[in-house]
Formats: structure tokens, C-alpha cells, sequence
């Protein structure tokens, strides 16, 4: 795990709270800026890594409904 230190987001998901994706979206890109890597932005937001490449890849291949995944995440279902 790189040297960045948990986030805010990270440590409110620690608590259970359902967070808002716009709030954890400008987390992901604050990481990617500071270089950490796609597996390590997952487990520190605890979020999947195909939320997180589905983010800094946009990539049109990839027709995930980010916001539904992340929500569905969020609450627990299928976990």
C-alpha cells in the first residue's frame, strides 16, 4: 500500500455510512494525482477497482452504470 494516508472518504466507510459518489469520485482523482494505484484507491475507499477504472479510464468499452454499481456497493447488495 503506497505512503498516502486514509482518506476522509476511506475512514467514513470504516463507519458504515452510505457515502455520496460525487464525494468519493473527486477522492478517486485526488488519489490518482497523487499516484496511487487503481487496487490502492480501492481498498482504501473500499470500493471495487472496476468503479475506479471506470473512472480514470472513461472508456467506452466499459457500459457499467457506475452510480447504480456504486450505490448497490454502498448498501451491501449481493455482498
Amino acid at each position: 500500500m503506497s505512503n498516502v494516508r486514509r482518506s476522509a472518504q476511506a475512514d467514513k466507510a470504516a463507519g458504515g455510512e452510505i457515502r455520496q459518489w460525487e464525494l468519493v469520485l473527486t477522492e478517486i482523482r485526488r488519489l490518482q494525482r497523487l499516484g496511487v494505484s487503481v487496487p490502492d484507491i480501492a481498498m482504501q475507499l473500499r470500493i471495487s477497482a472496476g468503479l475506479v477504472n471506470q473512472v480514470l479510464l472513461q472508456s467506452y468499452k466499459m457500459t457499467a452504470d457506475t452510480v447504480a454499481v456504486f450505490e448497490r456497493q454502498e448498501a451491501g447488495v449481493g455482498q
